[in-house]
């Protein structure tokens, strides 16, 4: 009976480490999505890129988010262009706490910004 024991063992044994390996692997990759970190304190301005190939070129972009930002460029030559870009983020947002019933979070961000560009031939 001992025999038929341990040579059971032995058959069983690399089952449960690839069971336990796997099992760590999986709480490795899903642990970062179940973590309560800094979430949403700073969301970026989105770049302002307009690029034109030719003169009379009109560039328009609105963007919906968290937020709602807008886009517009013209390009008066083929080397010279002017934008005007806008930014507003508002609201308020309810972020949980591991212990406790969590708090609000008011964010109250504008930007609003406009220039010249001149593109250089590389």
């Amino acid at each position: 009976m001992k025999q038929g024991f341990v040579k059971s063992l032995i058959y069983t044994l690399p089952q449960y480490t690839i069971m336990r390996k796997s099992f760590l692997l999986a709480i490795l990759f899903i642990a970062p999505f179940l973590t309560l970190a800094q979430n949403g304190y700073f969301i970026p301005n989105p770049l302002i890129l307009p690029l034109h190939a030719q003169k009379n070129e009109l560039n328009l972009s609105i963007g919906v988010g968290k937020g709602f930002d807008g886009n517009v460029s013209y390009s008066l030559t083929n080397k010279f262009a002017v934008f005007a870009t806008g930014l507003s983020n508002e609201g308020t947002f309810h972020r949980d706490q591991i212990m406790g019933s969590g708090y609000n979070v008011i964010i109250d961000n504008q930007s609003y910004s406009g220039g010249f560009i001149y593109f250089l031939k590389l």
